[in-house]
């Protein structure tokens, strides 16, 4: 099996339970990851250097900004930038308001998670 490449990873989580996992997790295969708990928190710190970052991770619940709304701004300033959308599995009608996106649905495993996140960087 070959190494990931590490990457600079955005990752908008508001539950600090799983922000805290998946940055755990994400950091054990090398990558660099900026956290943010709530969507504008995550679109200010995307709009500071969007080339700072190789993939964004969004949650479709976030406070203050939600999911979708931060998936249009990120597109609005960075149209390529691959983007790792988390919805929840009641969430259906989400998956057609992210085209152009991985989509993975919660509860999810961890092998689902990383391979979700080396499709985004291939």
């Amino acid at each position: 099996m070959t190494q990931p490449i590490p990457a600079r990873i955005l990752l908008a989580e508001s539950s600090f339970p799983m922000r805290s996992l998946l940055v755990g997790l994400l950091a054990s295969r090398g990558h660099a990851v900026r956290e943010a708990e709530d969507g504008l928190i995550a679109r200010d710190l995307f709009e500071l250097e969007p080339a700072d970052f190789d993939v964004v991770v969004i949650r479709s619940r976030l406070p203050r900004m939600n999911g979708v709304d931060l998936f249009k701004a990120i597109r609005a300033a960075a149209p390529g930038k691959p983007i790792l959308f988390m919805k929840e599995s009641e969430d259906e009608e989400i998956v057609g308001l992210v085209p152009e996106c991985e989509v993975i649905t919660k509860p999810f495993t961890t092998f689902e998670f990383v391979t979700a996140i080396q499709r985004c960087l291939s």
